[in-house]
């Protein structure tokens, strides 16, 4: 990696305990049945995923460095939400860009999954084609001294094997928590909203 493509993941591994400039909802217990669905049941569900996560407030970018680092071609602006499962931070990205008629256009959704421990940080990035085809999956691994900060060594990128049985296990449950879970509980919000405002006199 080029020693600016370095600092810049550095930078952004070290924010890693506010995970996103998103809320992190606490979650005790996560969904693993729906692991053996097929991947054509994401296919079709993804556009709903893609949709939610552009409804939500807020905007961040992956920058210069570590766009580059975890699989983009560029600087890109990106939308999304983030939790917490266990010690481990689970979030869900839609990366956009303006098109030609002032909107966005989605173009990629990432799924990230970031492991902390005393001295260590790992962030393992999925990049989901938007017909919910896995297309790459990268993993960035940074050491941490003992205040927590990241060392200048230690720092890694791997570019991981898409059809490792590791891989496709942990994607397929991690595609299916954000399908069937997360986006059942996102989808029934505007129902109970109507609900409500239809229940006053």
């Amino acid at each position: 990696m080029r020693p600016s493509i370095i600092a810049a993941v550095a930078s952004m591994l070290a924010l890693v305990p506010v995970v996103n400039t998103f809320a992190l909802p606490q979650a005790n217990k996560r969904h693993e049945s729906g692991a053996k669905d097929s991947v054509k049941s994401y296919q079709r569900e993804v556009s709903k995923l893609v949709k939610a996560l552009m409804a939500t407030e807020g905007n961040s970018e992956y920058v210069d460095g570590h766009a580059q680092a975890v699989g983009l071609d560029r600087p890109m602006p990106y939308k999304g939400v983030g939790l917490l499962i266990g010690k481990d931070a689970h979030r869900s990205h839609v990366v956009y860009e303006p098109d030609a008629d002032n909107g966005n256009r989605p173009v990629y959704v990432y799924l990230v999954i970031t492991k902390r421990t005393q001295h260590d940080i790992e962030e393992r990035y999925y990049r989901v084609a938007l017909d919910g085809q896995l297309e790459k999956v990268i993993t960035l691994r940074n050491k941490l001294d003992e205040q927590g900060k990241v060392l200048r060594e230690g720092r890694s990128r791997t570019e991981e094997g898409i059809t490792s049985p590791d891989i496709k296990k942990t994607f397929k449950a991690e595609m299916t928590y954000w399908l069937k879970d997360w986006l059942k509980k996102e989808l029934k919000k505007p129902a109970k909203v109507t609900a409500a405002s239809t229940s006053k006199p």
